[in-house]
């Protein structure tokens, strides 16, 4: 696993007084991506045009695994330019979380972690009786940076090196 730095983020002039209290722990960013059911993926379209749409997936040991079509769109805009920046629904603005990094294509996923996706994956899509049945053909993010905030003074920066 990489190590990761954490820092605070630098904002334009006057979009933050002062940061208050200490940075947040890298657990509240694992927590809302391990539980999030919708990850806003953005990519770049063969026009240079963002692109931004809704995908299933489960956060497992700081890496996202993301499923769909390989004719969707986003996945499309992937194979073209395989980096990405994923983030979550917030409250207003507040409670965000955002991570991006390089994208892969899973070839083939050890059973012991596709189990654990699985299970998670399976508790957050039960309305849809939904549990995937390979992890092979995922795309997976690993994690280069990651920004959160409740609000802007606690806002707080990690960076997988």
């Amino acid at each position: 696993m990489h190590q990761v730095r954490v820092e605070r983020p630098r904002f334009p002039e006057g979009y933050v007084a002062a940061f208050k209290g200490d940075t947040f722990a890298l657990d509240h960013l694992r927590q809302r991506m391990m539980v999030a059911r919708v990850y806003w993926v953005s990519t770049v379209t063969r026009s240079s045009r963002p692109y931004a749409r809704p995908i299933w997936g489960g956060w497992i040991d700081d890496l996202l695994y993301l499923e769909g079509s390989p004719e969707n769109g986003t996945f499309r805009n992937l194979a073209r330019s395989p980096y990405a920046v994923v983030h979550l629904d917030s409250q207003g603005g507040d409670d965000v979380a955002i991570v991006e990094g390089p994208i892969d294509i899973v070839e083939e996923m050890d059973p012991a972690i596709f189990a654990r996706l699985a299970e998670q994956m399976a508790a957050k899509y039960t309305a849809f009786n939904y549990r995937p049945e390979t992890g092979t053909g995922m795309r997976r993010l690993t994690p280069r940076k990651a920004l959160a905030w409740l609000t802007m003074e606690t806002a707080t920066r990690w960076v997988w090196e």
